[in-house]
């Protein structure tokens, strides 16, 4: 999880406010991928040798931020297009009819 205590926070605080630079030039996901692995090759860059186990961290790192930020903000817009627009199909564990 990418929950860190605030006082942990403050040492990325410049860092992270440089991120709006980044989104300035209206770059895209190309850009933003490339930002996430140089990040990731930094992360083992001074950790000595490499194993699987810090492979591992790296890359759980980013997919565990990923999955949290659908969590948080992907999970309600699509639950709000959904309450907008209706459900296409029910639940597979619902046996009523289906609207197809």
């Amino acid at each position: 999880m990418p929950y860190i205590k605030p006082e942990q926070r403050k040492r990325f605080h410049n860092w992270v406010k440089k991120v709006p630079e980044f989104n300035r030039d209206e770059r895209g996901k190309g850009e933003l991928e490339y930002v996430v692995t140089v990040l990731m090759h930094t992360y083992l860059k001074d950790r000595g040798d490499i194993c699987y186990a810090k492979l591992h961290d790296a890359v759980y790192a980013v997919m565990h931020a990923a999955e949290e930020f659908r969590r948080v903000n992907m999970d309600p817009y699509e639950d709000k297009k959904r309450e907008e627009n209706g459900n296409i199909v029910s639940p597979t564990w619902d046996r009523r009819p289906r609207a197809f």
